[in-house]
């Protein structure tokens, strides 16, 4: 009876600890779709010839520095964030999507890259890493994001 009782003592302990770890995990996706908006809003207010369109927009470092920090596991919170922020400028619901796709993907491809075959660094210490994140998050993983919008 005793050993009944530990362990189901154990298995209570483990869906608590799974519970709390689902929670973190959502409450992580929720802040990164806040952020992703309020960059949004901001790069939006910079915005000079379509109130849709922006040179400059902070959401993607966002992204890309959130999944090389904390994993790409976390990429709902750039979709969510990239869908409700397009959304938000009166774009049709099938345009959202098709652009927070676009946003996406370009995160989750170039952390991806980083990660695994450059094997990059947070710290950013060596030339190779600062190379790395230039022309893979800033030219190549954008082109994604680009051309998926433009389409």
């Amino acid at each position: 009876m005793l050993t009944n009782h530990g362990s189901i003592s154990q298995l209570a302990k483990i869906k608590k600890s799974q519970g709390r770890l689902i929670f973190w995990y959502f409450l992580k996706i929720i802040i990164l779709a806040a952020v992703y908006i309020a960059a949004a809003k901001f790069g939006l207010s910079l915005a000079f010839s379509t109130k849709q369109v922006s040179a400059v927009w902070p959401p993607t470092g966002i992204a890309l520095a959130t999944l090389l920090l904390f994993g790409i596991r976390l990429w709902p919170g750039v979709f969510i964030g990239a869908f409700l922020a397009n959304l938000l400028t009166s774009e049709p619901p099938l345009v959202a999507l098709s652009i927070a796709v676009g946003n996406t993907l370009e995160a989750v491809v170039g952390s991806y890259l980083l990660k695994t075959w450059i094997k990059i660094r947070p710290e950013l210490d060596s030339n190779r890493d600062v190379m790395a994140l230039i022309i893979i998050g800033a030219f190549f993983s954008t082109a994604i994001s680009a051309t998926i919008g433009v389409t």
